[in-house]
């Protein structure tokens, strides 16, 4: 599974560091942190996190993939660290027989979806971070 998570990851990444950059603009100084892990949960997690400083508190857009039978359901959100959802959590379902052996996993589908969800919560996600303590 570790390479349908790395190709996911690659298709992931630009988009997560495309919304950072939009929100950095608006809030230079806020410290950010894109990264991704898994569990026995989740075969990954995928992140973009704000703060203002160091020990702050935090907004994040997070997203998380795990495997159900024969699906892979997906649940995107923005929430704070303390677990507060600032964005309903958006969630996908991905048949893993269109992932799985694919030569191009990801390449359509929930991906552009995900895509212009994110993009419509610019304004969302620079409002909550602009409140950040």
């Amino acid at each position: 599974m570790t390479d349908e998570m790395d190709a996911l990851w690659l298709r992931m990444l630009p988009l997560l560091e495309a919304i950072s950059n939009k929100v950095s603009r608006s809030q230079p100084s806020h410290l950010k942190e894109i990264g991704r892990s898994d569990n026995e949960t989740y075969l990954m997690r995928a992140y973009l996190a704000f703060k203002k400083q160091n020990g702050g508190s935090e907004v994040a857009v997070t997203v998380d993939i795990r495997r159900q039978g024969n699906l892979f359901k997906i649940d995107a959100d923005i929430c704070t660290d303390e677990g507060k959802l600032v964005v309903p959590t958006q969630v996908y379902e991905v048949l893993a027989k269109e992932v799985i052996g694919n030569p191009e996993p990801w390449k359509d589908g929930w991906l552009d979806d995900f895509e212009h969800w994110l993009f419509n919560q610019e304004a969302v996600l620079i409002s909550a971070v602009s409140e950040l303590t």
